[in-house]
Formats: structure tokens, sequence, C-alpha cells
């Protein structure tokens, strides 16, 4: 059995502690850690942000997809669409005309 003069049951928190540990702890330390954590925080949010606009984001896309094939609108980004350059000059010759007609008739 142990002698009772090295027996512990336990850490002892005041010698861990001690009372005046706060007031030993220099402003440039108390101020690091001040930074430190803020910083810390300022990532977790900023993550925490991004992945909000991202949902929001492809929510807003999928509703925005979801009218346009109500609409019976081509849902294909323009750049993939495969438009001649013939169908292209005929559509912008029947907006001039239609232009033309709407000052003619005026």
């Amino acid at each position: 059995m142990e002698s009772s003069k090295n027996y512990r049951p336990g850490i002892q928190l005041q010698n861990v502690f001690p009372s005046d540990f706060m007031a030993r702890l220099p402003l440039a330390d108390i101020l690091h850690r001040g930074v430190v954590y803020s910083l810390a925080a300022l990532s977790v949010y900023g993550v925490v942000m991004s992945i909000m606009v991202h949902r929001d984001t492809m929510k807003r896309g999928r509703e925005i997809m979801a009218e346009r094939e109500a609409l019976g609108l081509p849902t294909t980004p323009v750049e993939k669409q495969q438009v001649s350059t013939e169908e292209v000059e005929k559509s912008l010759a029947e907006q001039a005309q239609a232009i033309f007609r709407k000052r003619g008739a005026s």
C-alpha cells in the first residue's frame, strides 16, 4: 500500500491555475488571443456564408429553369444552341423591317 505522503487523489487546481493567473498575462498576449479567436470566428463565418450563398444560388437557378420549362422556353444556354448564321441574319432582318413598319404606320 502506498504511503499517505505520496498519495494524490487528483490534480490540485490551485497549483495548475493560480489565482493571479489572469493578472500575470501581459497585455500583448491578451490582444493576440483576441485577434486569433476573432480571425478563427471570421473564417468559420465566411465558410458558412459561402455555403449558404451557394445553396441559395442553386435554388434560384432551379426555380428559373422550372419557370422557363413552364413557359416553353429553351433551357439550354445560348452558347450551346446550334443556330446557323442564316437564321440569325433572317431574324435580324425581320426585326429591322418590323421597326420600319411601325414607324411608317404611325
